[in-house]
């Protein structure tokens, strides 16, 4: 596989994360367990020379490490239904300020069909957080050239890279989306707008796969 640092800029490589004991570049998702696999990954740098001349606590990602690069390693990465990502993003609103910035001021009394729908209406500037943004454009599966391509939701595909491919002893666990509390017509629908080609590429893929949002 090619080098990468001209594209270093664009959203595809700025949540890469290498795993310093395999040959594995992980394409990392905020609201998809990100945090999870930097701790896990950046871990394995700690007295090792793998990750040097990089010496802070995240130098396995390709951000803040310039010795990595995608020559002879396996590119994976895990999607999440997009209806399931927006539900985190909403959760997480009383903990990550990133988020809580694309919200009114009295966010603390939003419903989830609040949030979705001024996510919606603002769509031009909160696509721009990567938080929000969607996971095709992260991390560009028509584009690259991948390993594996799995689905959070999907148990066996989690268990293949964390302990197949990244040899982790735990494996994550994410939130699954409740398919009744929140599934208003009206949240589905801006949600299959905002992440149109997110939900185009997983039907390609997972053709039989249902997601909180229907077709």
């Amino acid at each position: 596989m090619a080098m990468l640092w001209p594209s270093l800029l664009g959203y595809f490589t700025w949540n890469l994360i290498k795993d310093p004991w395999h040959d594995v570049v992980v394409c990392g998702i905020p609201k998809n367990g990100i945090i999870s696999l930097r701790t896990l990954l950046n871990g394995r740098c700690d007295n090792s020379t793998a990750c040097l001349p990089c010496r802070c606590d995240r130098c396995a990602e390709f951000k803040f490490n310039r010795r990595w690069n995608l020559r002879d390693q396996r590119l994976v990465v895990l999607f999440r239904d997009p209806f399931a990502r927006m539900l985190s993003a909403y959760n997480d609103m009383p903990t990550n300020p990133w988020i809580r910035t694309h919200m009114p001021h009295g966010w603390a009394g939003m419903t989830f069909a609040d949030f979705v729908d001024h996510a919606h209406a603002r769509w031009d500037e909160t696509v721009k957080d990567e938080h929000f943004t969607p996971q095709t454009t992260l991390c560009q599966p028509d584009q690259q050239t991948y390993h594996f391509v799995g689905l959070n939701e999907n148990h066996s595909h989690v268990q293949h890279v964390y302990r197949d491919l990244l040899g982790a002893t735990r494996v994550l666990r994410l939130h699954e989306a409740n398919r009744s509390a929140t599934r208003a017509r009206a949240n589905c629908t801006k949600i299959r707008q905002m992440y149109r080609a997110d939900y185009e590429f997983f039907h390609r893929q997972w053709p039989a796969r249902t997601m909180v949002c229907p077709d």
